[in-house]
């Protein structure tokens, strides 16, 4: 009965750490390897249950395999797998990240590969987390950045990136972004203003832009910029007439509608709280504001 159990409960752990062919994440020989131990397990199990067939050992069995396939359903296939990982609080901020990227249709084991090195090593960390010796978050993110590249590269080639306007400039005419990680960190993809600011000395960006830089981040970095303060009072007074004191520039002048306009316009779409550097530097349809937002106001 306890060999029934214990190898029973075996077989769930070590298919859940099977991953699915078609990631490619796997190395042939220690895929053969597992599925080998795997089946030398079942047949063990199977001719104990011959010589043993009573009906308790019987339903162990179903219920083992039942279990196992189970377990496998849910961390291959199901969207709460990703939910599951959040369950400890340690990996709750990175959770939270990755529900923000790009990528968060996918479960966190298409990057974090179940292998049996990854299982010999969080059976470690889930030690080092119940005595209290579990390492900093923050660390565990630096860690990371050092190895995530090898994982980017599984999916998206280096030559497709490159094409990317923001990618081309940084990589080919700079030089300066050698990794993914110099930019993205590894769950929440999107580059924050201090990824910009590395380089990018705010001030004299902010000096050499004008007022279109300036009003993008009047609000959000600086804090000291009234956004309307560099409009002709006349101006001013037009808008209010037309439109009414409580208009607000968005209402004409949407975030798409900064493809085809001067550098410094106070008023536009770069001057709303909370924009980011790459709310602006990134390919936008160009659409033609006269079609779309005008005829709200000003019908006749």
């Amino acid at each position: 009965m306890f060999f029934t159990v214990s190898a029973g409960l075996a077989i769930p752990m070590l298919i859940l750490i099977i991953p699915n062919s078609s990631q490619g994440c796997w190395d042939t020989t220690l895929l053969t390897g597992l599925k080998t131990r795997v089946s030398s397990t079942i047949v063990k199990i199977l001719t104990y249950i011959r010589g043993k067939a009573t009906p308790t050992n019987i339903a162990l069995a179903v219920l083992v395999l039942l279990v196992g396939y189970a377990a496998w359903a849910f961390f291959e296939h199901s969207p709460a797998a990703n939910a599951f990982c959040a369950t400890c609080h340690v990996m709750e901020p990175f959770y939270k990240e990755f529900q923000e990227s790009p990528h968060r249709q996918f479960n966190c084991h298409v990057c974090h590969v179940f292998d049996l090195e990854t299982a010999r090593g969080t059976i470690r960390e889930l030690y080092l987390t119940i005595t209290g010796q579990a390492p900093d978050p923050e660390e565990l993110r630096l860690e990371a950045r050092l190895h995530i590249e090898d994982e980017c590269l599984q999916c998206h080639r280096r030559e497709d990136l490159a094409k990317l306007p923001l990618h081309k400039i940084h990589l080919e005419v700079a030089e300066i972004a050698d990794t993914c990680t110099f930019c993205h960190s590894s769950h929440l993809l999107k580059p924050h203003n201090s990824d910009c600011t590395q380089c990018h000395d705010l001030e004299r960006m902010l000096e050499k832009h004008k007022g279109y830089h300036r009003y993008a981040f009047a609000i959000t970095i600086l804090e000291e910029q009234n956004v309307t303060q560099n409009l002709p009072p006349e101006v001013l007074e037009i808008i209010k007439e037309v439109a009414g004191p409580s208009v607000e520039c968005y209402r004409c002048h949407g975030e798409t509608a900064t493809w085809n306009v001067p550098l410094a316009p106070e008023c536009y779409a770069g001057a709303l709280e909370g924009k980011t550097c790459l709310d602006c530097h990134k390919d936008l349809p160009e659409i033609d504001i006269s079609d779309n937002r005008c005829i709200e106001c000003h019908r006749k």
